[in-house]
């Protein structure tokens, strides 16, 4: 199973859509809030709700299941100690990663045993990186990959 995540497009739907076309046989699309648009051009991808975002139907966090491996969705924003209560709200819910953005820089940590993915910005990084996604892959089991892919723009 593939799924990709991106966030904080902050109305570049075009990168979006360059996700999608990079990506067409992905199992889950997931989009960690920010989009500033409507999301009714994206009907396969699941959202959040992020801090610049005005449509009051998405949810503030959605739990996905992809086989054995759960990710805990959120933006990511107004959080005390982000990590810890990342990790925290993750392990509620059964959750074995937690993907979010609003920080607009790529990170990959592990905090009490939950592994906590960031994607980056498709709009501006402030970490200095090229925009981009990443990709989970599984097999369906708890063993999964990730991959960091970046938008190719000029």
């Amino acid at each position: 199973m593939k799924i990709v995540v991106m966030s904080d497009s902050h109305g570049h739907n075009e990168n979006i859509q360059d996700v999608l076309e990079k990506e067409p046989h992905a199992n889950g699309y997931l989009h960690c809030g920010d989009v500033c648009s409507s999301t009714r051009y994206f009907p396969d991808v699941i959202f959040v709700s992020g801090n610049c975002d005005y449509d009051p139907d998405l949810p503030k966090f959605a739990v996905v299941d992809f086989g054995k491996l759960k990710i805990y969705m959120t933006h990511g924003d107004r959080i005390y100690d982000r990590d810890k209560t990342l990790a925290k709200w993750a392990k509620e819910k059964g959750c074995q990663i937690v993907v979010h953005g609003h920080t607009h820089c790529q990170t990959d940590i592990t905090v009490d045993g939950i592994r906590i993915l960031n994607p980056g910005s498709l709009s501006v990084n402030r970490d200095g990186t090229p925009l981009g996604y990443i990709v989970i892959e599984t097999d369906g089991t708890d063993n999964y990959t990730v991959t960091r892919k970046y938008l190719n723009i000029q």
